[in-house]
């Protein structure tokens, strides 16, 4: 009898296309320890995030926000040893809670022709953010200028080099009041957490601040318990097992990682090229140039355009161009530089005190006695940086002042000297609320005239930098402001103290 025998096909399970890919969120302690490990050893960490301790505090914190991993390690900066939520991460997390009914982000203001030194009104200039949470009022918060140079932030460079209120000042003021608007309106939803642009200014070390392009760091060795001598170690392998999302990781978070950035807010090729050709314009070496073009990165933002790559390169060019050096040539910091008043590279206190000194001696009139203060002013932070000894900088600033004053018109010089206030000084009624410009004029010469302390004379400035709408009202012409402008910045720089 035959038997026939029935062949059965081996069933396959069918690839699915388009399935949802989930992240991998640690559960424990130690998964969160093992997988820190394991992205450090790999190499492709942020730069700053030196030790798989930091790797973890930044995952950790993430967790806590309802981020998941890999999103919070390029979200979460690490600055001075504390988490900070970086970029736009914090729009993203406010944007997935469903909270935000508006956001607006403009400009008001004259934009300085000259970023590094914004003169007048420019420096009114102002970012301006406004949201809308559900179910509350709209608010706005905004940031000038003014405002950074108050707070000493424009123009600050620390140990490492220039901040990004030097390189790219003008995003640094969106950031500034987008920081203040999302905190003060969604603080729950960001926990209460730092925005790191709020830090960055504030402190040295600003290379920990930006979570910039990865970099390989060696792997470290896989921890090994004591065995006994005779007994032989064997190699230890641990898996990191896809867990499910736990309530550390919630829908906003799913949410959070899937949230891009309107058509609005995406920056237009020309808007990156305005923006690179800003931060190029503060290099004054070639190597800088390099530098700075390299960390903005602006090829691979603009990959996908037409002809955005090449347009960059051409400004990176005209720039080269412009400072006339290859990009491997240095200037030597004791090299002199052909005009004396010209801020040469410095790199001691030696270096300066030579500098001002040889400076110094080329004063022979009124207009070299005027480049000879703005060197002085200009170099401030500089002072600051190298640490340039007290007594050293009293006793040059006295000799400065005692030069420039020789050459000082005779109104210039009574009023350095802190005389009284003149006859019409005193007729004018400084606290009458201005009917015309010339009334305005007036009061504020007044003012300044009136100003015996710095203080004094620094709140008068500052009062003065916000009228700009007040002098339109009046019709104060261009002549006017400048005299009225040179009183008050005048009276401020006689009054300035040594330690100021």
């Amino acid at each position: 009898m035959s038997q026939e025998l029935a062949t059965v096909a081996p069933q396959r399970t069918p690839i699915v296309a388009g399935g949802q890919v989930n992240a991998i969120v640690p559960a424990t302690f130690e998964d969160v320890q093992r997988l820190s490990a394991a992205i450090f050893a790999s190499g492709l960490v942020p730069y700053g995030m030196d030790r798989p301790e930091k790797v973890m505090v930044a995952l950790m914190t993430g967790l806590e926000l309802g981020i998941k991993p890999m999103q919070a390690l390029q979200g979460i900066a690490v600055i001075n040893g504390a988490p900070r939520i970086w970029g736009d991460l914090s729009l993203a997390m406010v944007r997935a809670s469903g909270e935000l009914e508006e956001f607006e982000e403009r400009y008001e203001g004259k934009p300085p022709t000259n970023w590094a030194d914004p003169k007048g009104d420019e420096r009114l200039y102002t970012a301006i953010c406004r949201v809308k949470r559900a179910g509350e009022k709209a608010k706005e918060e905004e940031f000038s200028i003014a405002d950074a140079i108050t707070a000493k932030l424009w123009g600050k460079s620390g140990s490492k080099g220039p901040t990004p209120w030097v390189t790219s000042p003008k995003r640094m003021l969106k950031m500034r009041a987008r920081a203040f608007a999302l905190r003060d309106t969604f603080a729950d939803i960001l926990k209460g957490m730092a925005i790191a642009e709020e830090m960055i200014g504030h402190e040295d070390e600003t290379a920990e601040a930006r979570p910039a392009k990865a970099r390989r760091a060696p792997p470290s060795p896989p921890p090994v318990e004591a065995k006994a001598a005779n007994e032989p170690v064997q190699p230890q392998t641990e898996h990191i097992e896809e867990a499910e999302v736990t309530e550390v990781a919630t829908d906003a978070a799913s949410a959070v990682a899937q949230t891009e950035l309107t058509e609005d807010e995406r920056q237009t090729p020309d808007e990156i090229l305005v923006e690179l050709k800003e931060k190029l314009g503060f290099a004054k070496t070639a190597d800088q140039v390099e530098e700075f073009y390299d960390d903005f990165d602006a090829e691979s933002l603009l990959e996908q355009t037409e002809d955005g790559v090449d347009r960059a390169r051409a400004l990176k060019a005209e720039t080269l161009t412009r400072i006339g050096k290859p990009a491997t040539e240095t200037t030597p910091a004791t090299a002199k530089p052909a005009d004396p008043f010209d801020l040469p590279d410095i790199e001691s206190p030696a270096d300066y005190i030579a500098w001002i000194e040889g400076a110094a001696a080329k004063v022979v009139d009124t207009d070299t006695a005027k480049r000879m203060s703005e060197a002085w002013n200009s170099s401030k932070a500089l002072r600051r940086e190298i640490e340039i000894d007290a007594a050293a900088e009293r006793k040059l600033k006295a000799e400065i002042t005692s030069l420039i004053a020789r050459f000082a018109p005779p109104s210039e010089k009574a009023n350095a000297a802190g005389k009284a206030d003149t006859p019409l000084a005193a007729s004018v009624d400084v606290d009458a609320q201005p009917t015309s410009a010339e009334q305005y004029v007036a009061q504020r010469v007044a003012m300044a005239e009136r100003a015996k302390t710095y203080d004094e004379a620094r709140d008068l400035k500052r009062r003065f930098l916000h009228e700009s709408k007040l002098r339109e009202d009046l019709g104060v012409k261009q002549a006017l402001y400048e005299e009225a402008k040179k009183a008050v910045h005048g009276r401020v720089d006689a009054l300035r103290p040594a330690d100021a």
